[in-house]
């Protein structure tokens, strides 16, 4: 079979973003709640980082990071365990303060 040939020159990847970012909680059977998270990151190309004619473009490649227990990372990622109490109470917060103003349950 004869190769074909690539009409586009694609750019090689230079950055990391995040397309989904899923952050679940959940009852556990001793009351507690248990916090989780999945996040997809996406590699990028990106042209003028922060300036007026910033330009995002994904690459293709994409993988997913699952974490079960946020509050008890595993051993490869136990040094960010200090900022993620803080984002689990920035987040806990802003579902509060959302749920207060459009009264949703």
């Amino acid at each position: 079979m004869a190769k074909i040939a690539i009409q586009k020159k694609y750019n090689e990847p230079n950055a990391v973003f995040a397309p989904t970012i899923i952050i679940n909680s959940y009852p556990l059977p001793n009351g507690k709640l248990r916090y989780g998270c999945r996040i997809t990151v996406a590699a990028a190309y990106v042209t003028d980082e922060d300036g007026p004619n910033e330009n995002w473009s994904v690459t293709g490649q994409t993988a997913t990071i699952s974490i079960t227990d946020i509050e008890n990372l595993p051993d490869d990622l136990k040094a960010l365990s200090a900022g993620v109490g803080g984002i689990k109470t920035t987040m806990t917060t802003l579902i509060d303060t959302i749920n207060k103003i459009r009264k949703i349950v």
